[in-house]
């Protein structure tokens, strides 16, 4: 019998770490709204995505396909044009929804926190598979013991779980308020 180890870096395990905490968050309190709570239910299933991603590394086996793809193509020289607009569109989108989110849930802070980090997490995933020459540089580099990518994960994982947690907690005073008030 031939036994496999599998190495996993300190990045990729603060990236399972930070993903596996925010989707449980979610799945706690998507549950405690018995399934009603849309949000959780979404950033929930973001983040098992993520979780999943970080484990079995599918950015990165999409970015192959992708570089593997413009060399048969004979188009991978001609990559920074398209890399570069990619990343400025997506940052782009990236910061109209989070002003469209505070703008509309100004009144659940919470929710909005939680979106915004979701934002955070679902452009970073989509700019390192785009993995512009002049980004990778960043966000590789080593802080204290890890990358910055992984700081962002740690962040924008803690902003869901923070997020969703305290509009959960408001949500419930509201509910509690509202009954008080109606006996």
């Amino acid at each position: 019998m031939i036994a496999t180890i599998i190495s996993i870096s300190p990045n990729q395990e603060a990236g399972i770490a930070s993903h596996l905490l925010a989707a449980v968050a979610c799945g706690v309190v998507w549950t405690k709204s018995r399934g009603q709570n849309r949000l959780t239910a979404t950033l929930g299933l973001l983040e098992l995505f993520l979780l999943f991603d970080a484990v079995f590394n599918w950015r990165w086996i999409l970015h192959g396909f992708l570089v593997k793809t413009a060399m048969e193509l004979s188009v991978y020289d001609e990559r920074t044009l398209p890399q570069e607009v990619l990343t400025a569109l997506l940052a782009s989108a990236t910061l109209v929804a989070a002003a469209t989110t505070i703008r509309h849930s100004w009144n659940r802070p919470g929710a909005c926190l939680a979106i915004c980090g979701g934002l955070i997490s679902a452009e970073f995933w989509a700019i390192e598979v785009i993995s512009l020459h002049a980004t990778d540089l960043i966000l590789e580099r080593m802080v204290g013991p890890m990358l910055i990518i992984a700081s962002v994960w740690i962040v924008s994982s803690a902003l869901i779980m923070l997020g969703v947690l305290w509009d959960a907690k408001a949500s419930r005073h509201q509910h509690n308020l509202r009954a008080r008030n109606a006996s």
